[in-house]
């Protein structure tokens, strides 16, 4: 299999979620998200469909951050963390995302 192959096939795959009905709205993605390390509290500021249930941890969860650090979120989906960022850290710190 090729390289531009894969590529194509996991874009396709991940599109097809999108496209789907997997939201923030359904038990299971919510299950998802909090064996991740999101809160009830956390999921409950999402729209619908910023939870897809493909989340691979909540960094923030895990992470002591200070005032004034830089959160970069490489990959970060539909923008699962980046809500929550002025709920879960102090307020002058800068997040940052790329997808």
């Amino acid at each position: 299999m090729t390289e531009r192959k894969i590529i194509d096939d996991v874009r396709e795959q991940y599109a097809g979620v999108a496209r789907g009905d997997l939201n923030n709205d359904t038990g299971a993605v919510r299950s998802i998200a909090s064996a991740f390390g999101y809160s009830e509290a956390e999921l409950s500021l999402l729209p619908a469909e910023a939870n897809m249930g493909l989340s691979c941890g909540n960094p923030t969860a895990l992470a002591a951050l200070r005032e004034g650090e830089v959160v970069v979120d490489l990959g970060c989906g539909g923008r699962l963390l980046i809500p929550n960022q002025r709920t879960v850290v102090v307020p002058k710190q800068k997040v940052c995302m790329m997808v």
